[in-house]
Protein backbone atom coordinates (compact mmCIF):
# COMPACT_ATOMS: atom_id res chain seq x y z
CA UNK A 1 0.00 0.00 0.00
CA UNK A 2 1.29 3.52 -0.96
CA UNK A 3 0.83 6.39 1.26
CA UNK A 4 -0.61 10.09 -0.63
CA UNK A 5 2.85 12.02 -1.51
CA UNK A 6 3.60 14.73 1.22
CA UNK A 7 2.06 18.11 -0.47
CA UNK A 8 2.02 20.42 2.34
CA UNK A 9 5.24 21.20 4.77
CA UNK A 10 4.88 23.19 7.78
CA UNK A 11 8.25 24.45 9.35
CA UNK A 12 8.25 25.83 12.75
CA UNK A 13 10.71 28.75 13.17
CA UNK A 14 9.89 29.59 17.20
CA UNK A 15 12.73 32.53 17.65
CA UNK A 16 12.32 34.15 13.82
CA UNK A 17 15.31 33.41 13.20
CA UNK A 18 16.87 35.42 10.35
CA UNK A 19 19.14 32.44 9.03
CA UNK A 20 16.49 30.88 8.50
CA UNK A 21 14.58 33.19 6.47
CA UNK A 22 17.61 33.92 4.50
CA UNK A 23 17.88 29.98 3.64
CA UNK A 24 14.44 29.73 2.38
CA UNK A 25 14.60 33.34 0.24
CA UNK A 26 18.08 31.46 -1.25
CA UNK A 27 15.20 29.06 -2.61
CA UNK A 28 13.79 31.23 -4.45
CA UNK A 29 14.59 30.40 -8.15
CA UNK A 30 11.89 30.98 -11.09
CA UNK A 31 14.32 28.51 -13.58
CA UNK A 32 13.58 25.57 -11.48
CA UNK A 33 10.03 26.52 -10.66
CA UNK A 34 10.60 27.04 -7.02
CA UNK A 35 8.95 30.39 -5.44
CA UNK A 36 8.86 32.29 -2.16
CA UNK A 37 6.69 34.41 -0.65
CA UNK A 38 7.13 36.89 1.70
CA UNK A 39 3.99 38.98 2.56
CA UNK A 40 3.62 42.35 3.33
CA UNK A 41 3.24 43.02 6.53
CA UNK A 42 -0.38 43.86 6.43
CA UNK A 43 -1.23 40.43 4.26
CA UNK A 44 -3.57 38.44 6.47
CA UNK A 45 -7.17 38.15 4.51
CA UNK A 46 -7.66 35.65 1.07
CA UNK A 47 -7.16 39.24 -1.16
CA UNK A 48 -3.89 40.55 -0.31
CA UNK A 49 -1.98 36.96 0.33
CA UNK A 50 -3.65 36.15 -3.32
CA UNK A 51 -2.07 39.63 -4.29
CA UNK A 52 1.63 38.59 -2.43
CA UNK A 53 1.77 35.05 -4.54
CA UNK A 54 0.99 36.38 -7.39
CA UNK A 55 4.29 39.02 -7.16
CA UNK A 56 6.14 36.34 -6.16
CA UNK A 57 4.90 34.81 -9.25
CA UNK A 58 5.84 37.59 -11.40
CA UNK A 59 3.07 39.62 -11.39
CA UNK A 60 3.28 43.73 -11.47
CA UNK A 61 2.15 44.35 -8.48
CA UNK A 62 0.79 48.20 -9.57
CA UNK A 63 -1.54 46.57 -12.31
CA UNK A 64 -3.56 43.90 -9.82
CA UNK A 65 -6.49 46.03 -9.14
CA UNK A 66 -6.46 47.57 -12.40
CA UNK A 67 -6.94 44.87 -14.32
CA UNK A 68 -9.95 42.83 -12.47
CA UNK A 69 -7.58 41.16 -10.11
CA UNK A 70 -9.20 43.30 -6.82
CA UNK A 71 -11.16 40.69 -5.81
CA UNK A 72 -10.37 37.76 -3.79
CA UNK A 73 -12.33 35.23 -6.37
CA UNK A 74 -10.25 36.88 -9.26
CA UNK A 75 -7.17 36.79 -7.14
CA UNK A 76 -6.94 33.63 -6.36
CA UNK A 77 -8.86 31.99 -9.62
CA UNK A 78 -5.42 33.76 -11.29
CA UNK A 79 -2.62 32.13 -8.92
CA UNK A 80 -4.21 28.65 -9.85
CA UNK A 81 -4.49 29.57 -13.44
CA UNK A 82 -0.60 30.41 -13.44
CA UNK A 83 0.20 27.96 -11.25
CA UNK A 84 -1.35 25.19 -13.06
CA UNK A 85 -0.25 26.65 -16.75
CA UNK A 86 3.23 26.61 -15.77
CA UNK A 87 3.17 23.54 -13.75
CA UNK A 88 4.88 25.37 -10.62
CA UNK A 89 6.20 22.88 -8.62
CA UNK A 90 6.93 24.39 -4.87
CA UNK A 91 5.75 27.61 -2.89
CA UNK A 92 7.28 28.18 0.24
CA UNK A 93 5.01 30.66 2.25
CA UNK A 94 6.86 32.92 5.03
CA UNK A 95 5.25 34.54 8.07
CA UNK A 96 2.06 31.98 7.55
CA UNK A 97 0.57 31.91 11.02
CA UNK A 98 -0.24 35.50 10.51
CA UNK A 99 -3.28 34.16 8.39
CA UNK A 100 -7.02 33.73 9.31
CA UNK A 101 -8.59 30.70 8.21
CA UNK A 102 -9.71 31.39 4.73
CA UNK A 103 -6.51 32.15 3.61
CA UNK A 104 -5.26 29.03 4.76
CA UNK A 105 -8.35 27.16 3.39
CA UNK A 106 -7.42 29.02 -0.16
CA UNK A 107 -3.90 27.49 0.18
CA UNK A 108 -4.50 24.49 0.64
CA UNK A 109 -6.87 24.38 -1.91
CA UNK A 110 -4.26 25.18 -4.30
CA UNK A 111 -2.47 21.57 -3.76
CA UNK A 112 -6.39 20.30 -4.42
CA UNK A 113 -6.43 21.85 -7.53
CA UNK A 114 -2.86 21.97 -9.12
CA UNK A 115 0.59 19.58 -8.52
CA UNK A 116 2.20 22.28 -6.79
CA UNK A 117 3.41 21.56 -3.23
CA UNK A 118 3.41 24.21 -0.33
CA UNK A 119 5.62 24.63 2.58
CA UNK A 120 4.48 26.66 4.91
CA UNK A 121 6.63 28.87 7.10
CA UNK A 122 5.21 29.70 11.10
CA UNK A 123 7.30 31.22 13.21
CA UNK A 124 5.58 29.66 16.34
CA UNK A 125 6.77 27.28 18.92
CA UNK A 126 3.60 25.07 17.90
CA UNK A 127 1.16 24.80 14.71
CA UNK A 128 -1.65 27.65 14.88
CA UNK A 129 -4.79 25.80 15.83
CA UNK A 130 -6.22 27.59 12.57
CA UNK A 131 -3.86 26.07 10.59
CA UNK A 132 -4.22 22.54 12.70
CA UNK A 133 -8.24 22.46 11.88
CA UNK A 134 -7.50 23.28 7.96
CA UNK A 135 -5.11 20.61 7.62
CA UNK A 136 -6.92 18.21 9.59
CA UNK A 137 -7.73 14.92 6.23
CA UNK A 138 -4.65 16.48 4.53
CA UNK A 139 -1.08 14.58 4.56
CA UNK A 140 1.33 17.06 5.83
CA UNK A 141 4.64 17.21 7.62
CA UNK A 142 6.09 19.86 10.76
CA UNK A 143 9.52 19.74 11.15
CA UNK A 144 12.06 22.50 12.16
CA UNK A 145 14.98 23.83 10.82
CA UNK A 146 17.20 20.92 11.36
CA UNK A 147 14.50 18.74 9.28
CA UNK A 148 14.86 21.39 6.27
CA UNK A 149 17.62 19.90 4.39
CA UNK A 150 15.88 16.58 5.01
CA UNK A 151 12.74 17.62 3.74
CA UNK A 152 14.63 19.11 0.66
CA UNK A 153 16.21 15.81 -0.08
CA UNK A 154 12.36 14.17 0.05
CA UNK A 155 10.42 16.79 -1.47
CA UNK A 156 11.49 16.36 -5.05
CA UNK A 157 9.87 20.15 -6.02
CA UNK A 158 12.55 21.77 -3.75
CA UNK A 159 15.76 19.83 -5.66
CA UNK A 160 16.84 21.92 -8.73
CA UNK A 161 16.04 20.66 -12.19
CA UNK A 162 17.42 21.44 -15.17
CA UNK A 163 15.18 23.37 -17.62
CA UNK A 164 15.76 22.90 -21.70
CA UNK A 165 14.83 26.13 -23.20
CA UNK A 166 12.75 25.75 -26.24
CA UNK A 167 15.27 25.67 -29.01
CA UNK A 168 15.25 29.18 -31.24
CA UNK A 169 16.17 28.75 -35.26
CA UNK A 170 18.92 31.31 -36.24
CA UNK A 171 18.12 33.94 -38.72
CA UNK A 172 20.99 35.76 -40.65
CA UNK A 173 20.92 39.10 -41.53
CA UNK A 174 19.72 39.67 -45.00
CA UNK A 175 20.31 43.09 -46.93
CA UNK A 176 17.65 45.13 -48.19
CA UNK A 177 16.26 44.89 -52.03
CA UNK A 178 16.50 41.01 -52.10
CA UNK A 179 14.61 39.94 -55.30
CA UNK A 180 10.54 38.99 -54.77
CA UNK A 181 10.33 36.52 -57.83
CA UNK A 182 8.47 33.91 -58.49
CA UNK A 183 9.06 30.65 -57.28
CA UNK A 184 10.28 29.53 -60.62
CA UNK A 185 13.02 32.40 -60.59
CA UNK A 186 13.76 33.17 -57.49
CA UNK A 187 16.82 31.09 -56.25
CA UNK A 188 18.46 32.14 -59.54
CA UNK A 189 18.08 35.57 -58.97
CA UNK A 190 19.52 35.81 -55.80
CA UNK A 191 22.25 33.59 -57.05
CA UNK A 192 23.00 35.87 -60.12
CA UNK A 193 22.51 38.93 -58.39
CA UNK A 194 23.95 38.67 -54.74
CA UNK A 195 27.36 37.52 -52.94
CA UNK A 196 27.79 33.88 -52.36
CA UNK A 197 27.77 34.62 -48.85
CA UNK A 198 24.18 36.53 -48.69
CA UNK A 199 23.50 33.59 -51.47
CA UNK A 200 24.14 31.08 -48.62
CA UNK A 201 22.15 32.87 -45.86
CA UNK A 202 18.74 32.54 -48.52
CA UNK A 203 19.57 28.94 -49.55
CA UNK A 204 19.58 27.99 -45.77
CA UNK A 205 15.95 29.56 -46.02
CA UNK A 206 14.91 28.08 -48.81
CA UNK A 207 16.00 24.63 -47.57
CA UNK A 208 13.75 25.03 -44.12
CA UNK A 209 10.97 25.26 -46.98
CA UNK A 210 11.48 22.93 -48.90
CA UNK A 211 12.28 20.30 -46.40
CA UNK A 212 9.02 21.02 -44.31
CA UNK A 213 7.34 19.90 -47.91
CA UNK A 214 8.54 17.22 -48.55
CA UNK A 215 7.85 15.98 -44.80
CA UNK A 216 4.21 17.72 -45.13
CA UNK A 217 3.94 15.25 -48.75
CA UNK A 218 4.49 12.05 -47.22
CA UNK A 219 2.53 10.39 -47.40
CA UNK A 220 0.97 11.91 -50.77
CA UNK A 221 -1.73 14.21 -49.62
CA UNK A 222 -6.01 13.20 -50.50
CA UNK A 223 -5.65 15.78 -53.47
CA UNK A 224 -7.08 14.70 -56.89
CA UNK A 225 -5.41 15.43 -60.08
CA UNK A 226 -6.60 18.76 -61.28
CA UNK A 227 -8.27 20.08 -58.31
CA UNK A 228 -8.25 22.90 -56.75
CA UNK A 229 -8.54 23.94 -53.01
CA UNK A 230 -8.30 27.12 -50.52
CA UNK A 231 -5.62 25.91 -48.08
CA UNK A 232 -7.51 24.14 -45.21
CA UNK A 233 -6.62 24.21 -41.63
CA UNK A 234 -3.86 21.29 -41.87
CA UNK A 235 -2.09 23.50 -44.78
CA UNK A 236 -3.03 26.84 -42.84
CA UNK A 237 -0.73 25.53 -39.62
CA UNK A 238 1.62 24.28 -41.77
CA UNK A 239 2.44 27.90 -43.33
CA UNK A 240 2.08 29.85 -40.04
CA UNK A 241 4.18 27.04 -38.26
CA UNK A 242 6.78 27.64 -40.99
CA UNK A 243 7.23 31.27 -40.76
CA UNK A 244 6.02 32.03 -37.47
CA UNK A 245 9.73 33.24 -35.64
CA UNK A 246 10.77 34.70 -39.27
CA UNK A 247 12.12 38.09 -38.56
CA UNK A 248 11.36 40.18 -41.59
CA UNK A 249 9.43 39.57 -45.08
CA UNK A 250 12.74 38.62 -46.90
CA UNK A 251 13.35 36.17 -44.47
CA UNK A 252 9.23 34.76 -44.65
CA UNK A 253 9.59 35.29 -48.54
CA UNK A 254 12.61 32.67 -48.71
CA UNK A 255 11.18 30.33 -46.38
CA UNK A 256 7.94 29.95 -48.44
CA UNK A 257 9.51 29.90 -51.94
CA UNK A 258 11.20 27.10 -50.58
CA UNK A 259 8.15 25.48 -49.81
CA UNK A 260 6.73 26.07 -52.77
CA UNK A 261 9.37 24.58 -54.80
CA UNK A 262 9.25 21.19 -52.50
CA UNK A 263 5.59 21.59 -53.24
CA UNK A 264 6.47 21.37 -57.18
CA UNK A 265 8.84 18.68 -56.70
CA UNK A 266 5.79 16.46 -55.37
CA UNK A 267 3.37 17.84 -58.09
CA UNK A 268 1.64 20.07 -56.77
CA UNK A 269 1.18 23.55 -56.92
CA UNK A 270 1.21 26.25 -54.15
CA UNK A 271 -0.13 29.87 -55.47
CA UNK A 272 0.83 31.93 -52.30
CA UNK A 273 -0.86 35.90 -52.82
CA UNK A 274 1.17 39.12 -52.57
CA UNK A 275 2.21 39.27 -48.94
CA UNK A 276 2.55 43.02 -49.79
CA UNK A 277 -0.49 44.26 -47.57
CA UNK A 278 -1.53 41.33 -46.37
CA UNK A 279 -1.50 40.12 -42.37
CA UNK A 280 -0.52 37.28 -40.79
CA UNK A 281 2.87 35.43 -39.30
CA UNK A 282 5.86 36.57 -41.00
CA UNK A 283 4.26 39.90 -42.13
CA UNK A 284 2.60 41.70 -39.92
CA UNK A 285 3.10 39.58 -37.12
CA UNK A 286 6.36 39.89 -34.78
CA UNK A 287 8.38 35.99 -33.45
CA UNK A 288 6.50 35.74 -30.24
CA UNK A 289 9.58 34.59 -28.09
CA UNK A 290 10.86 33.45 -25.10
CA UNK A 291 11.74 37.34 -23.80
CA UNK A 292 8.50 38.51 -25.26
CA UNK A 293 6.68 36.07 -22.81
CA UNK A 294 8.80 37.49 -19.70
CA UNK A 295 7.86 40.71 -20.97
CA UNK A 296 4.13 40.23 -20.60
CA UNK A 297 3.74 38.22 -17.49
CA UNK A 298 6.04 41.03 -15.97
CA UNK A 299 3.65 43.52 -17.45
CA UNK A 300 0.22 41.60 -17.11
CA UNK A 301 -1.16 39.72 -14.19
CA UNK A 302 -4.48 39.03 -15.30
CA UNK A 303 -4.19 35.84 -17.31
CA UNK A 304 -6.58 36.40 -20.08
CA UNK A 305 -5.28 40.19 -20.96
CA UNK A 306 -1.44 38.24 -20.65
CA UNK A 307 -3.60 35.67 -23.46
CA UNK A 308 -5.30 38.23 -25.47
CA UNK A 309 -1.45 40.20 -25.83
CA UNK A 310 0.02 37.24 -27.03
CA UNK A 311 -2.78 36.78 -29.67
CA UNK A 312 -3.20 39.99 -30.83
CA UNK A 313 0.87 39.16 -31.78
CA UNK A 314 0.69 35.49 -32.69
CA UNK A 315 -2.55 36.89 -35.39
CA UNK A 316 -1.07 40.56 -36.58
CA UNK A 317 -4.64 41.08 -37.69
CA UNK A 318 -7.13 43.85 -36.53
CA UNK A 319 -7.90 43.56 -32.95
CA UNK A 320 -11.50 43.43 -33.88
CA UNK A 321 -11.04 40.06 -35.12
CA UNK A 322 -10.09 39.22 -31.13
CA UNK A 323 -13.36 40.90 -29.28
CA UNK A 324 -16.05 37.75 -30.63
CA UNK A 325 -13.28 34.87 -29.98
CA UNK A 326 -14.71 31.99 -27.60
CA UNK A 327 -13.12 29.78 -25.02
CA UNK A 328 -13.45 27.04 -27.46
CA UNK A 329 -11.21 28.54 -29.94
CA UNK A 330 -8.46 27.64 -26.72
CA UNK A 331 -7.99 23.56 -26.93
CA UNK A 332 -5.16 21.92 -25.61
CA UNK A 333 -2.20 21.37 -26.45
CA UNK A 334 -2.87 25.05 -27.57
CA UNK A 335 -0.49 24.87 -30.44
CA UNK A 336 -2.57 26.62 -32.53
CA UNK A 337 -6.23 29.33 -32.31
CA UNK A 338 -8.83 28.68 -34.77
CA UNK A 339 -11.23 31.53 -35.72
CA UNK A 340 -14.01 31.05 -37.81
CA UNK A 341 -14.16 33.41 -40.90
CA UNK A 342 -17.45 34.47 -43.58
CA UNK A 343 -16.53 36.92 -45.78
CA UNK A 344 -19.98 37.56 -45.84
CA UNK A 345 -19.80 39.56 -42.70
CA UNK A 346 -16.88 41.66 -44.06
CA UNK A 347 -17.89 45.56 -44.51
CA UNK A 348 -16.71 49.05 -45.30
CA UNK A 349 -13.06 49.52 -46.91
CA UNK A 350 -11.93 45.73 -45.90
CA UNK A 351 -14.67 44.65 -47.99
CA UNK A 352 -13.51 46.56 -51.24
CA UNK A 353 -9.70 46.14 -50.23
CA UNK A 354 -9.40 42.57 -49.37
CA UNK A 355 -12.51 40.60 -50.31
CA UNK A 356 -10.96 39.69 -53.82
CA UNK A 357 -9.31 36.50 -53.69
CA UNK A 358 -10.73 35.29 -49.95
CA UNK A 359 -12.42 32.22 -49.36
CA UNK A 360 -16.85 32.93 -49.07
CA UNK A 361 -15.97 30.59 -45.41
CA UNK A 362 -12.87 29.34 -43.48
CA UNK A 363 -11.47 28.82 -40.22
CA UNK A 364 -8.20 30.89 -39.64
CA UNK A 365 -5.53 28.91 -38.05
CA UNK A 366 -2.36 30.45 -36.26
CA UNK A 367 0.23 28.64 -34.96
CA UNK A 368 0.94 29.13 -31.62
CA UNK A 369 4.95 29.23 -30.53
CA UNK A 370 5.44 26.89 -27.37
CA UNK A 371 6.49 30.13 -25.31
CA UNK A 372 3.15 31.47 -25.42
CA UNK A 373 1.24 28.57 -24.90
CA UNK A 374 1.11 28.72 -21.19
CA UNK A 375 -0.75 31.79 -21.60
CA UNK A 376 -3.17 30.43 -23.24
CA UNK A 377 -3.59 27.52 -20.77
CA UNK A 378 -3.64 29.88 -18.18
CA UNK A 379 -6.75 32.23 -19.25
CA UNK A 380 -8.88 29.16 -19.98
CA UNK A 381 -8.17 27.49 -16.53
CA UNK A 382 -9.14 31.05 -15.02
CA UNK A 383 -11.79 31.49 -17.07
CA UNK A 384 -13.33 28.21 -16.58
CA UNK A 385 -12.70 28.44 -12.85
CA UNK A 386 -14.93 31.79 -12.87
CA UNK A 387 -17.75 29.63 -15.20
CA UNK A 388 -17.39 26.37 -15.35
CA UNK A 389 -18.96 23.88 -18.02
CA UNK A 390 -19.28 27.01 -20.17
CA UNK A 391 -17.01 26.60 -23.05
CA UNK A 392 -18.84 28.67 -25.52
CA UNK A 393 -17.71 32.03 -22.79
CA UNK A 394 -16.16 35.14 -24.85
CA UNK A 395 -12.75 34.96 -24.12
CA UNK A 396 -12.26 38.80 -23.78
CA UNK A 397 -16.13 39.54 -22.21
CA UNK A 398 -14.10 41.33 -19.05
CA UNK A 399 -12.10 43.58 -21.77
CA UNK A 400 -14.34 45.63 -23.17
CA UNK A 401 -13.69 47.42 -25.97
CA UNK A 402 -10.55 44.80 -26.72
CA UNK A 403 -8.31 47.42 -28.24
CA UNK A 404 -8.22 49.75 -24.99
CA UNK A 405 -7.06 47.00 -23.09
CA UNK A 406 -5.07 45.42 -25.69
CA UNK A 407 -3.12 48.21 -26.38
CA UNK A 408 -2.99 49.39 -22.56
CA UNK A 409 -1.20 46.10 -21.60
CA UNK A 410 1.41 46.66 -24.61
CA UNK A 411 2.22 49.80 -23.47
CA UNK A 412 2.97 48.34 -20.01
CA UNK A 413 5.17 45.82 -21.28
CA UNK A 414 7.08 47.95 -23.63
CA UNK A 415 5.39 46.09 -26.85
CA UNK A 416 4.70 47.18 -29.81
CA UNK A 417 1.46 45.75 -31.57
CA UNK A 418 0.97 45.37 -35.13
CA UNK A 419 -0.33 49.17 -36.74
CA UNK A 420 -2.98 49.51 -38.57
CA UNK A 421 -3.27 45.60 -39.71
CA UNK A 422 -5.60 44.38 -41.84
CA UNK A 423 -8.91 42.58 -40.71
CA UNK A 424 -8.95 38.86 -40.61
CA UNK A 425 -9.96 38.81 -44.08
CA UNK A 426 -6.54 39.68 -45.41
CA UNK A 427 -5.04 36.84 -42.52
CA UNK A 428 -2.65 35.24 -45.76
CA UNK A 429 -2.60 32.00 -45.34
CA UNK A 430 -6.17 31.54 -45.23
CA UNK A 431 -5.83 32.86 -49.42
CA UNK A 432 -3.76 30.23 -50.46
CA UNK A 433 -4.53 27.87 -52.66
CA UNK A 434 -3.39 24.17 -53.31
CA UNK A 435 -3.55 22.22 -56.62
CA UNK A 436 -2.44 19.54 -57.85
CA UNK A 437 -0.99 18.34 -61.18
CA UNK A 438 0.91 15.73 -61.99
CA UNK A 439 2.97 12.86 -60.07
CA UNK A 440 6.17 13.52 -57.74
CA UNK A 441 9.39 13.93 -59.58
CA UNK A 442 10.65 12.07 -56.04
CA UNK A 443 9.09 9.56 -54.14
CA UNK A 444 12.02 9.42 -51.76
CA UNK A 445 11.42 8.75 -47.96
CA UNK A 446 12.33 12.63 -46.35
CA UNK A 447 15.34 12.12 -44.53
CA UNK A 448 17.46 14.83 -42.30
CA UNK A 449 20.99 15.97 -43.70
CA UNK A 450 21.80 19.20 -45.02
CA UNK A 451 19.11 21.96 -45.66
CA UNK A 452 17.07 21.33 -48.70
CA UNK A 453 18.24 17.43 -49.17
CA UNK A 454 15.58 15.44 -47.04
CA UNK A 455 14.35 13.85 -50.37
CA UNK A 456 17.90 13.12 -51.30
CA UNK A 457 17.44 15.18 -54.65
CA UNK A 458 19.56 18.50 -54.34
CA UNK A 459 22.45 19.13 -56.69
CA UNK A 460 24.82 21.37 -54.42
CA UNK A 461 25.10 25.23 -56.28
CA UNK A 462 27.85 25.57 -58.79
CA UNK A 463 30.66 27.87 -57.74
CA UNK A 464 30.28 31.82 -59.60
CA UNK A 465 30.13 33.01 -62.09
CA UNK A 466 27.75 31.57 -65.28
CA UNK A 467 29.80 31.82 -68.27
CA UNK A 468 27.46 30.43 -70.40
CA UNK A 469 25.14 32.89 -72.87
CA UNK A 470 22.07 33.54 -72.11
CA UNK A 471 19.09 31.04 -73.59
CA UNK A 472 16.73 33.98 -75.26
CA UNK A 473 16.51 33.78 -78.85
CA UNK A 474 14.91 37.16 -79.18
CA UNK A 475 14.65 40.45 -77.00
CA UNK A 476 10.70 40.03 -76.39
CA UNK A 477 11.67 36.86 -74.34
CA UNK A 478 13.65 38.21 -71.89
CA UNK A 479 12.53 39.25 -68.64
CA UNK A 480 9.82 41.78 -68.94
CA UNK A 481 7.43 38.82 -69.78
CA UNK A 482 8.17 36.13 -67.20
CA UNK A 483 5.42 37.22 -64.57
CA UNK A 484 3.12 36.74 -66.98
CA UNK A 485 0.67 33.38 -66.22
CA UNK A 486 -0.76 30.61 -68.32
CA UNK A 487 -3.85 29.08 -66.76
CA UNK A 488 -2.20 25.14 -66.86
CA UNK A 489 1.48 26.92 -66.57
CA UNK A 490 2.14 24.52 -63.23
CA UNK A 491 1.57 21.49 -64.81
CA UNK A 492 3.05 22.20 -68.15
CA UNK A 493 5.95 22.96 -65.68
CA UNK A 494 5.74 19.73 -63.73
CA UNK A 495 5.36 17.61 -66.87
CA UNK A 496 8.58 19.77 -68.35
CA UNK A 497 10.78 18.73 -65.15
CA UNK A 498 9.21 15.11 -65.50
CA UNK A 499 10.40 14.99 -69.47
CA UNK A 500 14.23 16.73 -68.09
CA UNK A 501 15.06 14.11 -66.21
CA UNK A 502 13.08 11.52 -68.12
CA UNK A 503 15.66 12.75 -71.21
CA UNK A 504 12.32 12.74 -73.71
CA UNK A 505 10.65 15.54 -75.71
CA UNK A 506 8.64 17.62 -73.34
CA UNK A 507 5.51 17.82 -75.94
CA UNK A 508 6.18 16.96 -78.81
CA UNK A 509 4.60 13.39 -78.35
CA UNK A 510 1.14 15.19 -77.27
CA UNK A 511 0.95 16.92 -80.87
CA UNK A 512 1.65 14.68 -83.56
CA UNK A 513 -1.22 15.26 -85.37
CA UNK A 514 -0.74 17.52 -88.42
CA UNK A 515 -3.51 19.66 -87.03
CA UNK A 516 -2.55 20.21 -83.44
CA UNK A 517 0.97 21.29 -84.52
CA UNK A 518 0.04 24.91 -84.74
CA UNK A 519 -1.57 24.88 -81.18
CA UNK A 520 2.08 23.70 -80.45
CA UNK A 521 4.37 25.86 -81.95
CA UNK A 522 1.82 28.69 -79.63
CA UNK A 523 2.01 26.75 -76.30
CA UNK A 524 6.09 26.52 -76.99
CA UNK A 525 6.33 30.56 -77.61
CA UNK A 526 4.18 31.49 -74.74
CA UNK A 527 5.80 28.86 -72.14
CA UNK A 528 9.27 30.29 -73.52
CA UNK A 529 7.58 33.87 -73.28
CA UNK A 530 6.50 33.42 -69.63
CA UNK A 531 10.08 31.90 -69.40
CA UNK A 532 8.96 28.53 -68.04
CA UNK A 533 10.54 26.58 -71.20
CA UNK A 534 13.99 27.43 -73.21
CA UNK A 535 14.83 25.92 -76.99
CA UNK A 536 17.26 23.16 -76.48
CA UNK A 537 20.76 23.60 -77.73
CA UNK A 538 22.11 24.53 -80.31
CA UNK A 539 20.33 27.41 -80.40
CA UNK A 540 17.78 29.30 -82.64
CA UNK A 541 18.53 25.56 -84.88
CA UNK A 542 16.90 23.26 -82.79
CA UNK A 543 13.01 22.60 -82.66
CA UNK A 544 12.42 21.21 -79.21
CA UNK A 545 11.60 22.83 -76.06
CA UNK A 546 12.97 21.88 -72.57
CA UNK A 547 12.07 23.37 -68.89
CA UNK A 548 13.68 26.84 -68.04
CA UNK A 549 17.06 26.42 -66.08
CA UNK A 550 15.88 28.35 -63.56
CA UNK A 551 12.85 26.18 -62.64
CA UNK A 552 15.57 22.82 -62.63
CA UNK A 553 17.28 25.38 -60.55
CA UNK A 554 14.67 26.42 -58.50
CA UNK A 555 13.94 22.50 -57.88
CA UNK A 556 17.53 22.05 -56.82
CA UNK A 557 18.10 19.68 -59.74
CA UNK A 558 20.92 21.73 -61.62
CA UNK A 559 24.08 23.27 -60.25
CA UNK A 560 23.35 26.56 -62.01
CA UNK A 561 20.21 28.69 -63.66
CA UNK A 562 20.40 30.64 -66.42
CA UNK A 563 23.13 33.21 -67.18
CA UNK A 564 22.45 36.57 -66.34
CA UNK A 565 20.87 39.02 -69.21
CA UNK A 566 22.82 41.53 -71.06
CA UNK A 567 21.43 44.58 -70.16
CA UNK A 568 18.93 46.20 -72.84
CA UNK A 569 20.69 49.13 -74.78
CA UNK A 570 19.18 52.55 -74.01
Amino acid sequence: MTSDPVRVGILLDPDDDVTVTRTLLAFHDPATETFVMHPSATSRRPRDVAHDVLVALGAPAAALGAQGLARAGNAWAAVRAWVSAYRIDYLIVLRAHRFDADTWEHLIDLTRTTEISLLLVCHTPMVPAVLAATVRGVTCRVTDFAGLLQLADEQPALRPRRTRPQPRRRYGDLPAGLPVSQVMHYRADVYRRQPPEVFALVDELYGRGLDTACRWLQPPQRLAVGETTFAGERLQRLLAELVHDSPSRQHTLALLRGLQAGFLLHGHWLAIPNLANLAGPGTTSPPVTAETVARIRAGVAHPVLAAGLALALITGVDLAALQSLRLDALVAPMHQVRIPFDVGEVRGASKQRYAAGAPPRSVAVFYVAPAARPLLHAARAFLLARHPGDRGQRLFAGFDPVREHLEQAAAQCGLTLPAAPPDLVGYWPMRVRWSRHDRPVHTATPRHPAPGRSCMTAVTPAAYPVLAPAPYRYLHERVGKRWHDTGRSPGVVVHLVHAFLDGTAALRGSYQHTGRKRRLRVLEQDLIACHFAVRTPPVPFHDEVTVHPDIAFALRLTDRPAPAEARRPR
